[in-house]
Formats: structure tokens, C-alpha cells, sequence
């Protein structure tokens, strides 16, 4: 099969072109960027190879060939440097007087959208979209010297968890490199994966003709992990559709975490050892400034290589247990009052899979972090993605292997296990899993010029509808495509009310109709100016496009504009980015250090800050920030106290988490939550007794508790007390109230004791009850508060 059979076309269609056709796809990456060509001879109904180019890239010595470009920009000795050259600077940074963000620039991507500005820099570098254009015009460029033809179509990705600013921001250094005259368009990396792999793979059919699958693409980069959950589908026609059901995209996570621990960890104590040192000899200026950016190369050295011999004795089913890797010569590190040397460094097997632990570890998922690194496990974005969609492990068909730390044997191994059902699609070398990006660029990128459509197409994944007195209305149906401009719909509505003075509150509430039920999308109160007539006929324009951007225009008899309209990035897609919590949290601590706060406003500061370093797992720092807090304002808070117990719990340190829960109790003795959260840790521990006392403690403080008595029972069940497991059941049950009215946490317990009592249809109800809350990403509006308006029609 050619690959232009992945391309929906007909010859009408071909006639249209009489010169070849030149096509370019860019994979701006965090850590690596790459070009790839493709040209196209309508004469022969055929494509030339996705080729990615060469690019020469300046050094201090030779020039370096790659088609792996570090996405690095230096500016030394009054010449700029981009990718390797770059590269190589960074290594000798400080002693050559280069500081980040002012004339050394790397993984500026993870700042595009947040319009952080790099105010030491230079003019045409004070933003991550200044420095992006550079990167891009540079791209450019180098494809251009291979082959002077102007591209026809340019194709730039990006992750599929960037919003609009960010888009935005990558258009905008798109501009900045001359690539908008090329019609230059965005792909989501992930779909550009897929296609990178459909385009090696012709000849296999992962989808029949109107099937369904969940592909989830696990792109593990130098410096994020990005994972996307689609559904999957093909027409009877043959067309491939995607609908994007998650994306979670970790920036703080990649293979360069890999290289710090074996760094820090490995080769730093190697080095002290050496030397006559011990870790008390250099101060942290000297470990990041000189020791760092001098072995990094090191150890990234060590761990491709180590990778790649395992790899050939797993294929030959050898492997040594004594395997290790020597990199052998003196590696020189320049230090303020001298340089000492790192000799023959090397690093075993066994040595390599324990620093790899706690990054495949499917259980452990916080992270641990000190100043000089930081480690999490990639199962954290998955298990991420899978729990927003309500799918388990054995729901997914297929898991794609991107990016060049995902040719890490382990990493495989270990994703393989994770998935009981899921065939793992793997690219043949390492040089094609780490440009299949960029090829699938340049694929969809030929498609755009040849049939005005990408390749694989967008569909709505469910329903959006709006709610009116009648009941739902669909806007934008369940599997419709999402072409180049979009679908678009316009609803005439008519308002129930008469108001002469007063504005008329309309309640406009748009769902998502999943297989769960009703998913809130928007949940709000416009605002008519008076004077209102009821039956006034009004118009709610929609649109949707594949960039998954929802508009909502409200335009009333006479209005050619929206009086009211409405904006909504990704409606359908669960987007887990721990950048904008890590973003709230860096302004946060500048807010704690640069503003004099009153006592309690910096209390509950200090509590929000643990509160964001505990969503990305961060449980030690959070645990930080409140006993600092604690000690600062001289008192031991119970909500604190059973806070840091919680973390404590998730970390698996329990004898601190028990610790804490009685301290808790101690310094609130009228409140119940740390009792009953002790007797969970007890009852977990198989201690029954000390969890009954606990419980009965929890409950002689709340005895309306519900969740209380469902504890107990289940402690009680434990013990072989059948009658007072009963009772306590019974009672519990008696004392929830309504399902809408419980808190999300009497809402689980609710559900546990459904499935005590044998209720299936009750515990089907707080199943759905849950999965609603859990994907919401709005409040429902307070129903007596506002009024629907009437549907007359649907255009």
C-alpha cells in the first residue's frame, strides 16, 4: 500500500495540480525539534519517502548534521546558536556566562500561553514564542538550503492539551518565522504519531470498517510525558475519525529525569569518591552551575547505551546480569578553584533498573523531588487520563510508544504489563519513533494541500446540547465531523418572561449526553435587558471546530452581533496539566515573598499552596508548607494536622499518618473526621479492635454520620460480628441524606453500603451520581435561579 492511501482523494481532485507539490511538517519539541519533507508528482499519483531533513547546526567547532535538532538557542560571543551547538554551550554554561532565559533559552515550550516575558534578554527573544520563531525560521531555513521549492503546506504540532493561548502563541512564532505564506496549520502530536506510524505501517488495519477503539498514545519525551486517550473509528468509506477523550501532559517529566538520576544518584557520588570529596564538599551553586551541565551528557551517554545493549541481548534472549557500560576517558569539570575529573564512569543493569523504579512504579504515584531533582512515575498522566474517562486498564485496544525515552527497554516492559488487553504498536528504530512526529506532520500536511483535509478526521466524541423548558436539544450530534471551518448551528428560542424594568435572567445550561449520563459543559446566567416580551424570539448561534473551540453567540430580534456570547476551549476533553497548577504555584510563593499578608489571608494562602503541591503529588512539600505554617503562627491546627496525616497516608508512611491523626484529634477533641480517618488506617492494617474504638469515638462526636456506621460495619464484618455488622449498616444507611445533597466523600460510602445491602439499583445511582460529579467541569447553576428559554425552532 502507498501512503497516499491513508489520503482520502479522487483523481478530479489531482488534476488540479500541474507542478509538484512540496509539503513540510515541523515537530517543535520541548527538547528536540525536527523537519520533514515530502514531495508529490501528480503525474505519477505518488509521493516521494517522508523524508526528515539533515539540519547543519553551527558549533564552536565542526558542524554538526542531525535530523534531531535540540530545541536550545544560545547567544555567545556575539553569534546566536541554535540546536546542537547550542547544546553544547549549555554544558559549559557558567563559565561562559550564559543564564537562562537571557542569553540561553531551552524548553521554552513549556512557556508558550502563559505570557511570561524574559526581560534580561535581548530584543527578538523575550518570549517563548520570539524564541520558537527562531527555532522554526531556523527549520525553515535549513529545509530550504536542502531544496530551494517553497512549501506549499506547512504543518507545526503541538500538544494536545495546549488551549488557545498557547496555540495561539505557537501561530504567533509561526508568524515570527514566515511560515504563515505557507498556509501554515496545527496537528495535535499525538494524532501526528498515529499517522507517523500509519505511514510505516500501510499495510495494517488496526480499525475495521465501523469499529470503535480506545488507542491511548504514550509520547515520553526528553522532557514531558504526554498521554492522549482517543476513540478511534472507521467508516464504512474507509476514513479514519478521532475523537479526543483525555489528554494529560506532565512538562516536568522525561527521559532528562532519567539522566539527574543517574547523575546525582550514581555518578555525582563516583565523582566525590574519585576525588577525595564527600557530598559536603560543594554547595548547590556548584552542584547545578558546574558539576550538573559538565556529566549530564554523561549519563545520558550511559543510559542509551546500556538501553541498546539490553535491548540486543533481549532480542537474542542472553541478557547478562553483570551487563554494564563503561564510558571510557577523563570527562573534565571546571570548578571555581579548579577542575577535577570524572574517570571511566560506568553504570550496571541492576545498578539503572533501581534508579528506574520509582519512574515505572504503577502504585507510588506522588513525587519526589529535592533541589537538584525530581522523580515521578509515568503511570501518573495515565492513570490520570484513564480515571477522567471512567476507563480501566483492559478498556484500552492499543498503546502507541512515541518519543525517544519511550525506547527505553523498561519503559515498554512495564507498559505492556500495565495493560492486560492493549496491543503495544512500536516503531522499528529509534529514529523512527523519535521523528514520526514530524513525518506525520508532513503526511497530514500533504493531505491539507491535496484534499483541503487532514488525514484523520475530528469528530464531535459526544452530544452537546441545550437545555430548554422542553428538554435537551441537540447542537452539535455525536460523531459529526469537524471540517476546516467547523460546524455550525443556529436555535431560535423564545423568552418565557415579561419585564418592563428589570433584566430577565435566562438559565443556559449546556450538557455533553454521555453513556454516564448528563456532563454540565456550561452552567450560566445571561442577563436580557429590559424591556423583554415573552415569546420574544431569540437566536443562539453555534459553532464547534476541530480545534475543539465552542462559540456561543445569543443574538435577540434586530441585533446583528451577539449580545451575549460565550467562549469554551476543549468542552469534551478531560485535560490534566499539572503546568497551570505549577504555574499558581511559583505565583503563590512570589506572593508569599514579595507581599506582607494579614494572618489569615497568609494562612489560607499557605494552605491553598499545599493544597496545589498535593494535586501534583508534591506530598513532602506540602507537608512543608503546613508545618511551617503551624510553627510560624505558634499552634497546632486540627485541619492541618489531618491534612499532613492524609499526605503522610499517600506516601505509605503510616506510623507518621497515625501519628498525626492523634495529634489532630488532640488539638480539636469536638471533631470527628481524624477518628474516623484513623480507624480506616487501622481497619486497612487488619488492627480491628483499635479501629472499632476509633470508630466509636468518630461516631460519639457526629452520630449522624452515615459514613461513620458504614466504617464500623465493615470493621464489624471483619470481626465475625454478623448482628452488629448488621445494625450499624442499617443505621448508617438511614442517616445519608439525598444523593444530591451528599459531599462527594458520603457519596463513596453511600455507594459502599449500596453494595453491602445488595442494592444494586442504589449503588447504580451513586455510580452514575459519581461519575457525573467526576467529569464536571462546572457547577449546575441553582435551578430556581433563572429561567429556561422555550425551543422554537432548530436550523
Amino acid at each position: 500500500m502507498n501512503v497516499l492511501d491513508l489520503i482520502q482523494h479522487n483523481s478530479s481532485q489531482l488534476e488540479m495540480f500541474a507542478e509538484p507539490l512540496r509539503v513540510i511538517g515541523i515537530d517543535l519539541g520541548t527538547t528536540n525539534s525536527t523537519v520533514a519533507e515530502i514531495t508529490f508528482d501528480p503525474a505519477k499519483d505518488d509521493v516521494s519517502d517522508i523524508r526528515c531533513i539533515a539540519v547543519e547546526q553551527q558549533t564552536t567547532g565542526r558542524s554538526w548534521w542531525s535530523p534531531l535538532v535540540p530545541s536550545v538557542v544560545a547567544l555567545h560571543n556575539g553569534k546566536e546558536f541554535v540546536g546542537e551547538g547550542a547544546r553544547r554551550l549549555r554544558a559549559q554554561g557558567q563559565s561562559l556566562g550564559l543564564t537562562e532565559k537571557m542569553n540561553l533559552f531551552t524548553a521554552v515550550k513549556n512557556d508558550m500561553g502563559l505570557k511570561r516575558t524574559y526581560n534580561m534578554a535581548p530584543l527578538g527573544y523575550q518570549s517563548a514564542a520570539q524564541v520558537s520563531g527562531g527555532i522554526l525560521s531556523f527549520l525553515l531555513q535549513a529545509a530550504l538550503k536542502d531544496k530551494p521549492q517553497h512549501p506549499d503546506q506547512v504543518v507545526v504540532t503541538v500538544p494536545a492539551s495546549f488551549q488557545t493561548a498557547q496555540r495561539d502563541d505557537t501561530m504567533s512564532a509561526a508568524q515570527e518565522a514566515g511560515l504563515l505564506q505557507y498556509s501554515a496549520e496545527l496537528l495535535d502530536e499525538p494524532v501526528a504519531a498515529f499517522i507517523g506510524y500509519l505511514a510505516l505501517h500501510p499495510d495494517e488495519e488496526l480499525v475495521g470498517s465501523d469499529e470503535t477503539r480506545h488507542l491511548l498514545v504514550f509520547d515520553f519525551g526528553g522532557g514531558t510525558c504526554d498521554v492522549a486517550l482517543f476513540r478511534i473509528a472507521r467508516d464504512y468509506d474507509g476514513r479514519l475519525s478521532t475523537a479526543v477523550l483525555a489528554v494529560s501532559r506532565y512538562h516536568r517529566l522525561g527521559g532528562g529525569d532519567i539522566d539527574q538520576a543517574i547523575l546525582y544518584e550514581h555518578l555525582l557520588p563516583m565523582f566525590l569518591k574519585q576525588n577525595g570529596k564527600d557530598r559536603t564538599s560543594f554547595d548547590y551553586t556548584t552542584k547545578k552551575g558546574c558539576i550538573e551541565p559538565a556529566f549530564i551528557g554523561v549519563a545520558e551517554e550511559l543510559k542509551i547505551a546500556l538501553c541498546e545493549k539490553y535491548q540486543q541481548q533481549t532480542a537474542a534472549n542472553t541478557v547478562d546480569e553483570d551487563l554494564q557500560h563503561t564510558c571510557m576517558g577523563e570527562f573534565p569539570c571546571k570548578l571555581p578553584d579548579g577542575t577535577l575529573h570524572l574517570t571511566n564512569p560506568s553504570l550496571s543493569l541492576q545498578q539503572f533498573e533501581a534508579l528506574l523504579d520509582p519512574f515505572l512504579d504503577p502504585d507510588l504515584l506522588f513525587i519526589k523531588e529535592n533541589e537538584y531533582r525530581q522523580s515521578l512515575s509515568v503511570f501518573a498522566p495515565i492513570r490520570d487520563a484513564l480515571s477522567k474517562c471512567n476507563l480501566q486498564e483492559h478498556d484500552i485496544d492499543f498503546c502507541l510508544l512515541a518519543g525517544g525515552s519511550s525506547l527505553i527497554p523498561q519503559v515498554e516492559q512495564a507498559l505492556d504489563n500495565f495493560f492486560p488487553v492493549a496491543r503495544i504498536l512500536t516503531f522499528d528504530s529509534g529514529d523512527d519513533a523519535q521523528t514520526a512526529i514530524a513525518r506525520g506532520a508532513a503526511l497530514n500536511a500533504l493531505s491539507l494541500a491535496l484534499t483541503d483535509q487532514p488525514v484523520i478526521q475530528p469528530v464531535c466524541q459526544e452530544t452537546i446540547a441545550l437545555l430548554t423548558s422542553q428538554g435537551p436539544v441537540a447542537l452539535i450530534p455525536r460523531g459529526e465531523e469537524l471540517g476546516t471551518d467547523g460546524y455550525c448551528k443556529t436555535v431560535l428560542l423564545s423568552l418565557p418572561e415579561d419585564s418592563d424594568d428589570e433584566p430577565v435572567t435566562v438559565r443556559v445550561e449546556v450538557v455533553a449526553q454521555e453513556e454516564s449520563g448528563q456532563r454540565v459543559l456550561l452552567a450560566e446566567h445571561w442577563d436580557l435587558d429590559a424591556p423583554v416580551r415573552a415569546g420574544e424570539t431569540v437566536r443562539l448561534e453555534c459553532s464547534y471546530d476541530r480545534n475543539q473551540l465552542l462559540n456561543l453567540h445569543l443574538i435577540r430580534k434586530g441585533e446583528t452581533t451577539g449580545e451575549v456570547q460565550y467562549r469554551k476551549e476543549h468542552p469534551l476533553t478531560h485535560i490534566i496539566n499539572p503546568q497551570q497548577t505549577k504555574v499558581r504555584i511559583e505565583e503563590t510563593e512570589e506572593r508569599l515573598r514579595t507581599h506582607l499578608l494579614q494572618p489569615e489571608a497568609r494562612k489560607r494562602t499557605i494552605i491553598g499552596l499545599a493544597e496545589d503541591c498535593a494535586e501534583l503529588r508534591q506530598y513532602e512539600k506540602a507537608i512543608s508548607c503546613l508545618s511551617g505554617l503551624m510553627r510560624e503562627r505558634n499552634e497546632q491546627d486540627a485541619g492541618m494536622l489531618n491534612k499532613m496525616a492524609i499526605y503522610y497516608g499517600h506516601m505509605n508512611d503510616t506510623d507518621r499518618e497515625e501519628k498525626l491523626y492523634c495529634q489532630a484529634s488532640a488539638a480539636d477533641p469536638t471533631w470527628s473526621a481524624p477518628w474516623f480517618n484513623l480507624a480506616l488506617l487501622m481497619k486497612n492494617q487488619r488492627r480491628y479492635k483499635e479501629a472499632l474504638d476509633a470508630i466509636d469515638m468518630g461516631i460519639r462526636l457526629d452520630e449522624d454520620d452515615g459514613s461513620a456506621y458504614i466504617l464500623k460495619a465493615q470493621i464489624l464484618e471483619k470481626t465475625g460480628d454478623t448482628e452488629a455488622h448488621s445494625e450499624a449498616l442499617e443505621t448508617g444507611w438511614e442517616n445519608f441524606g439525598p444523593l444530591d445533597m451528599l459531599e462527594d466523600w458520603e457519596l463513596f460510602w453511600y455507594q459502599r453500603a449500596a453494595e453491602m445491602r445488595k442494592d444494586p439499583e442504589a449503588a447504580a445511582e451513586a455510580r452514575q451520581e459519581r461519575q457525573s460529579r467526576q467529569v464536571a467541569e462546572t457547577s449546575q447553576p441553582d435551578e430556581h435561579y433563572g429561567v429556561l428559554p422555550d425551543l422554537l425552532a432548530a436550523l
